[in-house]
Protein backbone atom coordinates (compact mmCIF):
# COMPACT_ATOMS: atom_id res chain seq x y z
CA UNK A 1 0.00 0.00 0.00
CA UNK A 2 3.02 2.24 0.51
CA UNK A 3 4.24 1.72 -2.34
CA UNK A 4 1.22 2.48 -4.57
CA UNK A 5 1.31 5.84 -2.69
CA UNK A 6 4.52 6.59 -3.27
CA UNK A 7 3.84 5.75 -7.13
CA UNK A 8 1.14 7.98 -7.61
CA UNK A 9 2.83 11.14 -5.55
CA UNK A 10 5.53 10.20 -8.15
CA UNK A 11 3.39 10.24 -11.06
CA UNK A 12 1.39 13.59 -9.50
CA UNK A 13 4.76 14.78 -9.45
CA UNK A 14 6.33 14.29 -12.91
CA UNK A 15 2.71 15.17 -14.21
CA UNK A 16 3.07 18.40 -12.71
CA UNK A 17 6.69 19.11 -13.79
CA UNK A 18 5.49 18.64 -17.39
CA UNK A 19 2.72 20.56 -17.44
CA UNK A 20 5.03 23.43 -15.97
CA UNK A 21 7.70 22.56 -18.55
CA UNK A 22 5.20 23.12 -21.32
CA UNK A 23 3.44 26.35 -19.91
CA UNK A 24 6.26 28.55 -18.01
CA UNK A 25 9.43 27.43 -18.96
CA UNK A 26 9.81 30.03 -21.75
CA UNK A 27 8.27 32.99 -19.59
CA UNK A 28 10.06 34.66 -16.79
CA UNK A 29 9.04 37.25 -14.61
CA UNK A 30 11.53 40.41 -14.13
CA UNK A 31 12.27 39.48 -10.79
CA UNK A 32 14.31 36.12 -12.61
CA UNK A 33 15.77 37.87 -15.35
CA UNK A 34 19.15 39.90 -15.76
CA UNK A 35 17.47 42.60 -17.28
CA UNK A 36 19.00 46.03 -17.05
CA UNK A 37 16.76 48.62 -17.93
CA UNK A 38 13.76 48.92 -20.12
CA UNK A 39 13.40 52.24 -22.51
CA UNK A 40 9.94 53.56 -24.21
CA UNK A 41 7.57 52.79 -21.19
CA UNK A 42 7.66 52.87 -17.69
CA UNK A 43 9.99 49.60 -16.11
CA UNK A 44 6.77 49.02 -14.15
CA UNK A 45 4.03 48.68 -17.01
CA UNK A 46 5.96 45.59 -17.45
CA UNK A 47 4.27 42.54 -15.53
CA UNK A 48 6.33 39.63 -17.61
CA UNK A 49 9.06 39.39 -20.55
CA UNK A 50 8.07 36.27 -23.12
CA UNK A 51 11.45 35.43 -25.37
CA UNK A 52 10.86 31.98 -26.61
CA UNK A 53 8.31 30.26 -28.41
CA UNK A 54 7.13 26.85 -27.09
CA UNK A 55 3.56 25.44 -28.55
CA UNK A 56 3.69 21.33 -29.07
CA UNK A 57 -0.09 21.48 -30.53
CA UNK A 58 1.38 23.60 -33.69
CA UNK A 59 2.01 21.58 -36.82
CA UNK A 60 2.19 23.41 -40.17
CA UNK A 61 0.82 22.72 -42.65
CA UNK A 62 3.31 21.09 -44.93
CA UNK A 63 2.60 21.22 -48.56
CA UNK A 64 4.57 19.70 -51.45
CA UNK A 65 6.00 22.52 -53.63
CA UNK A 66 4.63 22.47 -57.28
CA UNK A 67 1.37 20.39 -55.87
CA UNK A 68 -1.97 22.10 -57.34
CA UNK A 69 -3.79 24.22 -54.38
CA UNK A 70 -5.35 27.70 -54.07
CA UNK A 71 -3.54 30.78 -52.76
CA UNK A 72 -4.15 31.55 -49.53
CA UNK A 73 -3.84 35.20 -47.55
CA UNK A 74 -4.13 34.69 -43.86
CA UNK A 75 -3.11 38.13 -41.72
CA UNK A 76 -3.18 39.24 -37.82
CA UNK A 77 -3.65 42.76 -37.09
CA UNK A 78 -3.10 44.29 -33.39
CA UNK A 79 -3.59 47.70 -32.10
CA UNK A 80 -3.45 48.50 -28.78
CA UNK A 81 -4.20 52.15 -27.66
CA UNK A 82 -2.35 52.50 -23.92
CA UNK A 83 -1.10 55.30 -22.17
CA UNK A 84 -0.34 58.20 -24.52
CA UNK A 85 -0.99 56.29 -27.75
CA UNK A 86 -4.81 57.05 -28.83
CA UNK A 87 -4.58 55.99 -32.51
CA UNK A 88 -3.01 52.61 -32.61
CA UNK A 89 -6.20 50.95 -32.75
CA UNK A 90 -7.44 53.18 -35.59
CA UNK A 91 -4.36 51.96 -37.16
CA UNK A 92 -5.11 48.29 -36.73
CA UNK A 93 -9.01 49.19 -38.06
CA UNK A 94 -7.49 50.32 -41.49
CA UNK A 95 -5.08 48.40 -41.90
CA UNK A 96 -8.07 45.44 -41.15
CA UNK A 97 -9.83 47.25 -43.77
CA UNK A 98 -7.01 47.23 -46.47
CA UNK A 99 -6.09 44.06 -46.15
CA UNK A 100 -9.73 42.77 -46.42
CA UNK A 101 -9.99 44.22 -49.77
CA UNK A 102 -7.09 42.44 -50.86
CA UNK A 103 -8.71 39.25 -49.73
CA UNK A 104 -6.66 38.24 -46.48
CA UNK A 105 -8.57 36.51 -43.84
CA UNK A 106 -7.77 38.80 -41.20
CA UNK A 107 -7.87 37.84 -37.48
CA UNK A 108 -8.15 41.49 -35.29
CA UNK A 109 -7.36 41.98 -31.85
CA UNK A 110 -8.28 45.58 -30.07
CA UNK A 111 -7.27 47.05 -27.43
CA UNK A 112 -8.36 44.96 -24.24
CA UNK A 113 -8.53 41.53 -26.71
CA UNK A 114 -4.78 41.73 -27.15
CA UNK A 115 -3.76 40.10 -24.22
CA UNK A 116 -0.29 38.34 -24.30
CA UNK A 117 -2.00 35.10 -24.62
CA UNK A 118 -4.74 36.45 -27.49
CA UNK A 119 -1.79 37.50 -28.87
CA UNK A 120 0.20 34.06 -29.15
CA UNK A 121 -2.60 32.24 -30.21
CA UNK A 122 -2.75 34.81 -33.05
CA UNK A 123 0.61 33.98 -34.09
CA UNK A 124 -0.11 30.46 -33.74
CA UNK A 125 -3.07 30.33 -35.72
CA UNK A 126 -1.06 32.42 -38.90
CA UNK A 127 1.50 29.54 -38.41
CA UNK A 128 -1.15 26.72 -38.43
CA UNK A 129 -2.68 27.88 -41.84
CA UNK A 130 0.36 28.61 -44.01
CA UNK A 131 1.59 26.52 -46.46
CA UNK A 132 3.93 26.78 -49.53
CA UNK A 133 1.69 28.77 -51.31
CA UNK A 134 0.13 31.45 -48.52
CA UNK A 135 0.95 35.38 -47.83
CA UNK A 136 0.90 35.94 -44.67
CA UNK A 137 1.16 39.52 -42.93
CA UNK A 138 1.26 40.46 -39.27
CA UNK A 139 0.85 43.76 -38.24
CA UNK A 140 1.13 45.48 -34.35
CA UNK A 141 0.65 49.18 -33.64
CA UNK A 142 0.82 50.05 -30.65
CA UNK A 143 3.84 50.04 -27.72
CA UNK A 144 7.48 49.27 -28.39
CA UNK A 145 10.46 49.45 -25.89
CA UNK A 146 13.80 48.21 -25.55
CA UNK A 147 15.27 45.73 -22.86
CA UNK A 148 18.97 45.89 -21.54
CA UNK A 149 19.83 42.18 -20.77
CA UNK A 150 22.70 40.75 -19.47
CA UNK A 151 24.05 43.74 -16.88
CA UNK A 152 22.11 44.15 -13.50
CA UNK A 153 19.60 46.66 -12.88
CA UNK A 154 22.22 48.55 -10.67
CA UNK A 155 25.10 48.56 -13.04
CA UNK A 156 22.60 50.31 -15.15
CA UNK A 157 21.88 53.17 -13.00
CA UNK A 158 24.77 53.89 -11.66
CA UNK A 159 26.18 53.76 -14.93
CA UNK A 160 28.11 57.05 -16.56
CA UNK A 161 26.63 56.37 -19.74
CA UNK A 162 23.05 56.25 -18.52
CA UNK A 163 20.30 54.99 -20.55
CA UNK A 164 22.47 55.65 -23.62
CA UNK A 165 25.12 53.13 -23.08
CA UNK A 166 25.51 50.95 -25.92
CA UNK A 167 27.55 47.62 -25.98
CA UNK A 168 30.49 49.69 -27.58
CA UNK A 169 30.49 51.87 -24.37
CA UNK A 170 29.96 49.79 -21.69
CA UNK A 171 32.86 46.95 -21.37
CA UNK A 172 30.64 43.85 -20.36
CA UNK A 173 28.79 42.12 -22.92
CA UNK A 174 24.71 42.03 -23.32
CA UNK A 175 22.19 42.42 -25.63
CA UNK A 176 19.72 44.78 -26.74
CA UNK A 177 15.49 43.35 -27.71
CA UNK A 178 13.06 45.27 -29.30
CA UNK A 179 9.83 44.17 -27.41
CA UNK A 180 5.96 44.98 -28.27
CA UNK A 181 3.84 45.54 -25.21
CA UNK A 182 0.46 43.54 -24.74
CA UNK A 183 -2.56 44.73 -23.36
CA UNK A 184 -1.76 43.36 -19.80
CA UNK A 185 1.67 44.50 -19.71
CA UNK A 186 3.71 41.69 -21.51
CA UNK A 187 7.08 42.61 -23.13
CA UNK A 188 6.84 39.66 -26.17
CA UNK A 189 10.64 40.36 -27.54
CA UNK A 190 12.05 39.99 -31.38
CA UNK A 191 13.72 36.62 -29.79
CA UNK A 192 9.61 35.20 -29.18
CA UNK A 193 8.96 36.51 -32.60
CA UNK A 194 12.03 35.01 -34.64
CA UNK A 195 11.15 31.94 -32.91
CA UNK A 196 7.94 31.55 -33.56
CA UNK A 197 8.20 32.78 -37.39
CA UNK A 198 11.02 30.47 -38.00
CA UNK A 199 8.03 27.76 -38.15
CA UNK A 200 5.96 29.66 -40.62
CA UNK A 201 6.19 28.30 -44.40
CA UNK A 202 4.86 30.60 -46.42
CA UNK A 203 5.24 31.71 -50.13
CA UNK A 204 5.80 35.68 -48.51
CA UNK A 205 5.39 37.16 -45.09
CA UNK A 206 4.70 40.28 -44.43
CA UNK A 207 5.79 42.07 -41.15
CA UNK A 208 4.84 45.84 -40.16
CA UNK A 209 5.83 47.27 -36.67
CA UNK A 210 4.67 50.88 -35.70
CA UNK A 211 5.92 51.50 -32.47
CA UNK A 212 8.77 52.87 -30.80
CA UNK A 213 12.09 51.14 -30.71
CA UNK A 214 10.88 48.41 -32.46
CA UNK A 215 14.25 48.14 -34.93
CA UNK A 216 15.26 44.68 -33.44
CA UNK A 217 12.37 42.72 -35.39
CA UNK A 218 14.71 43.19 -38.22
CA UNK A 219 15.69 39.52 -37.19
CA UNK A 220 12.66 38.11 -38.78
CA UNK A 221 14.26 38.72 -42.20
CA UNK A 222 17.99 38.49 -41.73
CA UNK A 223 18.96 35.10 -42.64
CA UNK A 224 18.71 32.65 -45.51
CA UNK A 225 15.96 30.31 -44.85
CA UNK A 226 14.14 33.40 -44.42
CA UNK A 227 13.34 34.21 -47.88
CA UNK A 228 10.50 36.47 -48.95
CA UNK A 229 9.98 37.92 -46.66
CA UNK A 230 9.86 42.31 -45.45
CA UNK A 231 9.72 43.60 -41.84
CA UNK A 232 8.72 47.40 -41.81
CA UNK A 233 9.77 49.32 -39.03
CA UNK A 234 8.80 52.53 -37.41
CA UNK A 235 11.97 53.36 -36.04
CA UNK A 236 15.38 51.83 -35.01
CA UNK A 237 15.84 50.25 -31.83
CA UNK A 238 17.26 53.88 -29.79
CA UNK A 239 14.25 55.92 -31.80
CA UNK A 240 10.69 56.76 -31.33
CA UNK A 241 7.89 57.22 -33.26
CA UNK A 242 4.92 59.63 -32.66
CA UNK A 243 0.81 60.13 -33.88
CA UNK A 244 -0.28 62.43 -35.82
CA UNK A 245 -3.63 63.53 -34.02
CA UNK A 246 -4.86 65.70 -37.10
CA UNK A 247 -5.49 62.66 -38.89
CA UNK A 248 -5.71 59.96 -36.31
CA UNK A 249 -3.09 57.78 -37.26
CA UNK A 250 0.16 56.98 -36.37
CA UNK A 251 2.76 59.03 -38.53
CA UNK A 252 4.04 55.65 -40.06
CA UNK A 253 0.82 54.29 -40.64
CA UNK A 254 -0.50 57.27 -42.10
CA UNK A 255 2.22 57.36 -44.43
CA UNK A 256 2.68 54.02 -45.20
CA UNK A 257 -0.36 52.87 -45.87
CA UNK A 258 -2.71 55.63 -46.55
CA UNK A 259 -0.49 58.05 -48.38
CA UNK A 260 1.37 55.43 -49.86
CA UNK A 261 -0.33 51.59 -50.72
CA UNK A 262 -3.97 53.14 -50.35
CA UNK A 263 -2.91 55.40 -53.15
CA UNK A 264 -1.99 52.84 -55.54
CA UNK A 265 1.69 52.48 -54.61
CA UNK A 266 1.37 48.54 -54.16
CA UNK A 267 4.61 47.33 -53.78
CA UNK A 268 5.45 47.25 -49.88
CA UNK A 269 9.20 48.43 -50.70
CA UNK A 270 8.30 51.52 -52.74
CA UNK A 271 5.88 52.62 -49.79
CA UNK A 272 8.39 52.17 -47.58
CA UNK A 273 11.14 54.23 -49.46
CA UNK A 274 8.83 57.06 -50.15
CA UNK A 275 7.19 57.08 -45.91
CA UNK A 276 11.70 57.27 -45.33
CA UNK A 277 12.17 59.85 -47.40
CA UNK A 278 9.23 61.73 -46.24
CA UNK A 279 9.13 61.02 -42.60
CA UNK A 280 13.22 62.07 -42.51
CA UNK A 281 12.91 65.34 -44.48
CA UNK A 282 9.62 66.62 -41.93
CA UNK A 283 10.35 64.74 -38.86
CA UNK A 284 13.10 65.02 -36.34
CA UNK A 285 14.50 61.78 -34.39
CA UNK A 286 12.05 59.17 -36.47
CA UNK A 287 14.19 56.80 -38.06
CA UNK A 288 11.78 53.84 -40.23
CA UNK A 289 14.31 50.89 -40.83
CA UNK A 290 13.40 47.74 -43.00
CA UNK A 291 14.80 44.64 -43.70
CA UNK A 292 14.32 42.65 -46.74
CA UNK A 293 14.82 39.19 -48.05
CA UNK A 294 12.00 39.21 -51.05
CA UNK A 295 12.17 37.37 -53.23
CA UNK A 296 15.03 35.66 -51.77
CA UNK A 297 18.06 36.80 -48.83
CA UNK A 298 20.44 36.65 -51.43
CA UNK A 299 18.31 38.51 -54.22
CA UNK A 300 15.86 41.09 -52.71
CA UNK A 301 15.65 43.31 -56.02
CA UNK A 302 11.78 42.16 -56.37
CA UNK A 303 8.95 43.87 -54.87
CA UNK A 304 5.84 42.30 -52.67
CA UNK A 305 2.81 43.18 -53.18
CA UNK A 306 0.07 42.06 -50.95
Amino acid sequence: MRNRILVIIFLVLIGSMIFTTNIHIYEKTLATRNIAGIRGISQRSITKVIDRFYDGSIEPKRITPGEPYDEFRYAVVIGISQGNLEHADDDAIEWKNYLESKHYAVKLLLNKQATAQAIKDAINWLISVSNYNTRVAFIYSGHGITIYEGITPLEYSTSPYGTSITPYTYPRRYRILSAIISWDGVAITQDYFNDAFSKLVAKQAFFFFDACKIGGMRVLADEVSESGRVVAMASDQNTDTDELNSVGHGVFTYYFLIVNLETGKLKVEQAFYETEEYIESHYQNLNPTIADTYPTATDNSGMMEL
